[in-house]
Order: C-alpha cells, then structure tokens, then sequence
C-alpha cells in the first residue's frame, strides 16, 4: 500500500529549526585521502622501504631464524654435557648456567630486532653493515665443522 498524501517533514523537539525526514537513507561513508594535506604539513609522513631493502631484510631474516634453528640444534647435543658441567655449580649456578644455556640460541633473533630499532635513524647502510656483522658473528661453528658434543 502506498500512501496518496506527501508526506511532510515534521518538526522535531530536539532544536528549533531541526526537521526529522522521513526514512531517508543514510549517506555513504566516506574514505579519506590518502595524503591529507595536514599529515605532510606537520611532517609524520612515514619514509617508505625500497623492494630491494624489503627483499635483503626478508633474507637476513631468513638467515637468522636458520641461525637460530641451528644454534637450538646445537644446544641439543650439547645439553647433557653442559647439565654434568652444572650440577657441581651449586643451584644458583646451575640454574643461571643452564638458563643462560638454552637462552643463547635466541641471540640471532635478538641481534636482528636490535639491528632493525637501533639503525632506523641511521640509515640502510649502517643496517646492511649491522646485519652483515652479525651473520659474521653468529655463524653456528659447531655445525660447519661437525661437532655434536656426542
């Protein structure tokens, strides 16, 4: 059924000079734009990353989590020896000794976060030297020459 009559907007109690329409649609929502005058005056546009330096940190990356994987491995074959190494450490000792122990293999991941915080300002040189030193460093010796600890 349709109603013959237009219908009137009525006055609402709400303000004076405010009408109700009636069942009107709500508008579209709107998007913003991507670059609002306002973000480039005040200087908060964020400096975006080339493909080629997105690329280098997803395969130092990848790097150290093998680094990482490597040196838990290690930790593994090695995890008997260093339990007789310290139970004649006293419980203090033995506790941070083999704390310290299962802790190390995580030192890939710890150097490649730091590198990222500590060179943001710096600039992609002093991160591609951080990182490079660091897979210098932390290469997992006791897998490149065979060691297993057993």
């Amino acid at each position: 059924m349709t109603n013959p009559e237009p219908v009137e907007p009525r006055v609402s109690g709400l303000a004076a000079g405010w009408t109700v329409q009636p069942e009107s649609a709500p508008a579209p929502p709107t998007l913003a734009p991507e670059n609002d005058a306002s973000e480039v005056d005040s200087g908060t546009e964020t400096e975006r990353v080339s493909n080629v330096v997105l690329m280098l940190l997803g395969v130092f990356g990848g790097l150290y989590l093998l680094y990482t994987w490597g040196w838990l491995e290690i930790a593994k074959a090695y995890s008997s020896i260093n339990q007789a190494a310290a139970s004649g450490s006293g419980i203090v000792g033995s506790f941070l000794q083999q704390f310290i122990f299962w802790l190390a293999p995580f030192a890939p991941l710890v150097w490649f976060v730091t590198s990222l915080k500590l060179t943001k300002k710096a600039g992609h040189l002093a991160l591609a030297v951080a990182l490079i030193l660091g897979v210098v460093i932390l290469v997992p010796l006791p897998m490149l020459y065979g060691g297993g600890g057993q």
